[in-house]
């Protein structure tokens, strides 16, 4: 398979290779990917700059997430069946044509959502969830002031104003 690797820190232009590397084996509790489409999000721009502590070492597979295809599951993963649509979160490994990740940060999701919206639900949109609802405990009726709505995060809780947008927000259901 092809993937995107980080060779060097620094312009984005010249940091990466393309290589030819042997698709990944999954464990009992994985899921294998045929990867739709990769977020770039904040802790790749970092790790390319050489600046995210958690990234890999060099040569690194950078990409937190993933969409696509479920191509093979791990002896015990019973929620998720081969030929799903899914959104997951890879934590590195992402930027491949295939990609693997844990059963619990795969989520099916529909063959008619977007690509775009699709990738943008594992990371941002887990993580404004994850803030408002656990860390902050936002109830609905709360006002809440957004501080730098512009990266993908503040996008996500920025842009929730509306009560249609505000409901799909609270209703949100994710597994693991």
């Amino acid at each position: 398979m092809k993937a995107v690797y980080l060779v060097k820190y620094g312009k984005s232009d010249t940091a990466f290779e393309i290589r030819e590397v042997e698709i990944p084996v999954v464990s009992d509790d994985q899921v294998l990917i045929k990867v739709e489409a990769f977020g770039i999000n904040f802790a790749d721009v970092m790790a390319r700059l050489g600046l995210y502590k958690g990234a890999p070492p060099l040569p690194a597979l950078l990409g937190y997430e993933v969409v696509g295809h479920v191509e093979k599951c791990g002896s015990n993963v019973q929620d998720i069946k081969v030929g799903d649509r899914v959104s997951a979160i890879t934590h590195f490994g992402g930027y491949a044509e295939y990609a693997v990740a844990q059963k619990e940060v795969a989520n099916i999701i529909p063959e008619s959502m977007s690509v775009g919206t699709a990738v943008a639900l594992a990371t941002q949109y887990t993580t404004a969830y994850f803030l408002s609802h656990s860390m902050a405990n936002i109830q609905e009726g709360d006002k809440v002031l957004v501080h730098a709505a512009a990266g993908g995060v503040g996008t996500c809780l920025g842009t929730n104003g509306t009560a249609p947008k505000m409901s799909c927000f609270w209703n949100l259901q994710f597994s693991g």
